[in-house]
Parts: structure tokens; C-alpha cells; sequence
């Protein structure tokens, strides 16, 4: 019996106990909860379709600033750039540079009254071609061997490049013209109308740019394949009629 009445008499104790620490419980801390979770129970998840629309947003932000930045990059690369096709015409000097004269090929029938001073190195081959035109036409010429390193015979040239010629045109004034092709059609087409200064058949020679493959600006010289017949093309040559 004495068991029993113990065991009772705990129950009844921890129920006690139980009641007495809900009614500890202030109404403050009560109002709180449940204020907490009303406010959770709003929240509500986003919407797919708000993303999708910021991120397409924030992408066509960031190609048109990527775009802007590549023009802007190409143009302070190259400030010419939009120059495409620059006509340069040959370069007129008022009188001979300081330069010194190697050798002086003579050819007394040489009946073309031209001042011709050739610019090249010994073993340039477009330098022997240039040479070999002179030669075979009997035209007189003066030489200047440039040194292939130090360059100092053409340190007063903008163009490095040899072969090179300086022509004296009526005037006194020397024309400059660079590339072996050039300098043959330049002469060549002075042979055949002699009356017309070699400095206006110069003209027809400009220097002019382009672009390449790789969207580099290069320079070539116009017509440098073609002969400046213009109204007297000779009777062995064939004239092309364009349709």
C-alpha cells in the first residue's frame, strides 16, 4: 500500500509542476510567437519569369558596353584606319640628299637624257633586275650601295625599301620612286613618249592603301604592272578594250 500511495503522489506532484510553468509563461512572449509566425506563413517564393527578364536585361548590358569597347579599342589601334584607299603620289625632292655615288655606268649612245641615281644592295635581286633593264635599254645610271644594316645611304628616305631611284625631272627636282616593278613601268613609259616630263608620268604611280586579310593597313603602289601609253601607244602593242 505504502508503493502505491508513492507513486500517486508523483504523478500529482509533476502535474502540478507542469500547470505552474504554463502559467509562468508571460502574454508578452505569447504575442510574439504568434506574431513571428504570421509574418513566416506571408512569405512567398519568387517568380521565375522577374529573373529571367533581369538576366536578359543585364546580358544585352553587357554586349552593347563589350561592342563599345571593341570600336573604341580599333579606333585608338589604328587612327588611319578609316583611310582605306589613300592615294600618296611619288615623293619630289628640291635637290640630291648627301649621299655617296659607288659606281657610274656610262653608255655614250645613251640618248634618253635621264639623271638616274639607283639605290640598291649587291645581292638584292630586284636590285639586278632594275640594273638589268637599264643595261639592256643603254640607259646611264649612277649607283649608291646601302649598307643592308646600318641603312645610313637612306636614313633621309620615310621608305627603307631598295630598290629605290631618284630621277631629275625638268625642273631640276628629283622624283622618287621604290619597287623594281615600278621603276621598269616608270621608264619604260618614258622611253615611249619622251615629250611628256618623267615627273607627270610619275603621277600615274601613286602609292595607295589597303587592307589585307587580316584587317592590317598595307601599302602598294597603283599601276605598277601598266605602261602610261595614254596617246601614243606604240604600233607593236595591243590596246584592250574593256566591255
Amino acid at each position: 500500500m505504502s508503493t502505491l500511495r508513492m507513486g500517486i503522489n508523483r504523478r500529482i506532484a509533476a502535474s502540478i509542476v507542469g500547470r505552474s510553468i504554463e502559467c509562468n509563461v508571460s502574454p508578452a512572449y505569447r504575442s510574439i510567437g504568434a506574431q513571428c509566425r504570421r509574418y513566416a506563413s506571408q512569405v512567398t517564393p519568387k517568380r521565375n519569369g522577374t529573373s529571367t527578364f533581369k538576366l536578359a536585361l543585364i546580358g544585352a548590358g553587357i554586349g552593347a558596353a563589350s561592342g563599345t569597347a571593341y570600336s573604341v579599342y580599333g579606333n585608338w589601334k589604328d587612327k588611319s584606319s578609316h583611310m582605306e584607299h589613300q592615294r600618296i603620289p611619288p615623293k619630289i625632292l628640291k635637290e640630291l640628299p648627301d649621299v655617296k655615288i659607288t659606281k657610274r655606268f656610262i653608255n655614250p649612245n645613251d640618248k634618253s637624257n635621264l639623271n638616274i641615281i639607283l639605290f640598291q644592295y649587291q645581292t638584292c635581286p630586284f636590285c639586278c633586275k632594275v640594273r638589268a633593264f637599264l643595261d639592256f635599254m643603254g640607259i646611264s645610271y649612277s649607283v649608291v650601295e646601302v649598307d643592308a644594316v646600318l641603312r645610313q645611304d637612306i636614313k633621309w628616305s620615310e621608305q627603307k625599301k631598295v630598290p629605290m631611284i631618284l630621277v631629275e625631272q625638268g625642273d631640276g627636282r628629283y622624283i622618287q620612286m621604290s619597287d623594281s616593278s615600278a621603276i621598269i613601268s616608270l621608264l619604260a613609259s618614258y622611253l615611249n613618249d619622251k615629250e611628256t616630263d618623267i615627273g607627270e608620268l610619275a603621277k600615274f604611280y601613286p602609292m595607295i592603301s589597303y587592307f589585307d586579310d587580316d584587317d592590317k593597313k598595307r601599302l602598294d603602289i597603283m599601276n605598277k604592272y601598266f605602261l602610261m601609253y595614254q596617246d601614243k601607244t606604240p604600233k607593236h602593242a595591243t590596246r584592250e578594250i574593256q566591255e
